[in-house]
């Protein structure tokens, strides 16, 4: 927004004020150290703002900044020598009697392993889960109609669903993260503000994984700050149901450690072109095609067996690392960790029962001068083969019109062939039991 008042100001005085450029921004510089507030003239139409901002010491360290707002346009915050303090602020359109209510819902993420208590504030829980998610999605259903839809991809990672439309007196809104098998919402957040600019803490109570329900009448604000995990589910499933192995790609650069970094956190990104072959019992079964999130479900269909998970060696790429969370069915879990090597049968699930799999698998760009290489050593190391099979067909076979892959079907055993390069003798062969020879 242009064009947009806001002043610096003192307990006493108005020490400065500036308007938003074409960009938005706003600049005070060389602001003394002191306590300070930030008021923004409030454009005709709009409300209440919400306010993000981050706090930089002379240090380096970021932490977050105030974001409680004062008589309805204002923040406090304390400027330190050398210190920067950077904040977005998020102009609502206002909320009259008449008007629907707002949702305002920051999505953050939390590591494996994290949990949030019934007892833990708020300030605890974002220190908990420091990182705010991109792309998250919400969906918002009144009466069963979904009436808002809308993902995290703000700087901070905060969904707006402003003037929902409301039935007199007041309606009951179902409030839905957008998560697959995988993932799971630890806690809600959850304040109302009632058009006077005080709000109050609201409980938000999890439904089912991922939905809260919060009755809310014209003019209100709900503002949540919503808490899920983005790796490998917490918990795991109860006993029961069919067996499943669910698998995720995942794309690391260069310098992460794929040891002892946080690959969940330094891996964002989608590898492509990856070509992985599903094994069972030692038997190619399937060729699965990832989705657009380089995701794909193995069928176990056929189990109970051992499976065995590989992906094809691509120029530039490590071989993968593997993140597996096993859960037999009986509330418990076990979670491995490990490599692929390129020329190993691949990773080895077994599949008894009614077991839940998911397993991460990373890949790292390597060096240019390192694929290179890699690609020379594979081409030298790639030995041409021939593999001959031999199948022998009934007498009539000649006379009847048959399909000959499917009536021909008696391995040929002791069967001699001889082998040239180039017409020069190479050796000799004669096929086994199988009826098969590998030159």
């Amino acid at each position: 927004m242009t064009d947009v008042q806001f002043t610096l100001q003192t307990e006493t005085e108005d020490v400065a004020t500036a308007l938003s450029d074409s960009s938005g921004l706003v600049v005070f510089d060389d602001v003394v150290p002191g306590t300070y507030g930030i008021s923004e003239t409030l454009p005709p139409g709009y409300g209440e703002p919400v306010v993000m901002c981050y706090q930089t010491s002379a240090e380096g360290i970021v932490q977050e900044g105030p974001k409680d707002i004062y008589f309805g346009n204002q923040i406090r915050f304390d400027a330190t020598v050398g210190g920067f303090l950077e904040c977005s602020w998020y102009n609502i359109p206002a909320t009259g009697a008449d008007d629907g209510p707002n949702i305002v819902i920051q999505a953050r993420s939390c590591g494996v392993g994290v949990t949030i208590a019934d007892d833990l504030l708020l300030a605890d829980a974002e220190l908990l889960c420091p990182d705010i998610r991109p792309g998250r999605e919400f969906i918002v259903r009144l009466d069963g109609e979904r009436v808002g839809a809308a993902a995290a991809n703000s700087p901070e990672r905060q969904v707006f669903f402003t003037k929902l439309p409301v039935p007199e007196g007041g309606g009951n809104y179902v409030i839905e993260e957008i998560l697959d098998s995988r993932e799971e919402t630890l806690r809600v957040f959850c304040d109302l503000g009632t058009g006077d600019g005080s709000f109050t803490i609201v409980p938000a109570t999890l439904e089912r994984n991922g939905v809260i329900y919060q009755s809310l009448n014209a003019g209100e604000t709900l503002r949540c700050s919503w808490f899920s995990t983005e790796a490998i589910m917490s918990t795991v499933p109860a006993s029961g149901g069919e067996p499943r192995i669910e698998v995720n790609l995942r794309l690391c650069g260069p310098d992460v450690d794929l040891v002892n970094d946080d690959l969940l956190a330094e891996c964002e990104e989608i590898p492509e072109n990856i070509v992985f072959q599903i094994a069972f019992e030692a038997q190619l079964v399937d060729e699965p095609i990832p989705d657009a999130n380089d995701f794909f479900e193995i069928n176990t269909s056929i189990g109970p067996g051992t499976f065995e998970l590989k992906s094809l060696p691509i120029v530039g790429l490590s071989d993968p690392r593997y993140r597996c969370l096993i859960a037999p069915g009986d509330g418990s879990s076990e979670e491995i960790t490990g490599t692929v090597p390129s020329d190993s049968p691949g990773l080895a699930l077994p599949v008894e029962g009614n077991e839940f799999i998911f397993c991460y698998f990373f890949y790292q760009n390597i060096a240019e001068d390192q694929a290179a290489d890699e690609a020379v050593d594979e081409e030298a190391g790639v030995t041409p083969g021939i593999t001959v099979l031999v199948k022998l067909c009934p007498p009539d076979t000649a006379e009847l019109r048959v399909d000959i892959t499917e009536y021909c079907n008696y391995p040929g055993p002791n069967i001699t062939f001889d082998v040239t390069i180039y017409g020069e003798p190479f050796n000799s062969q004669t096929t086994g039991e199988n009826g098969q020879i590998d030159v």
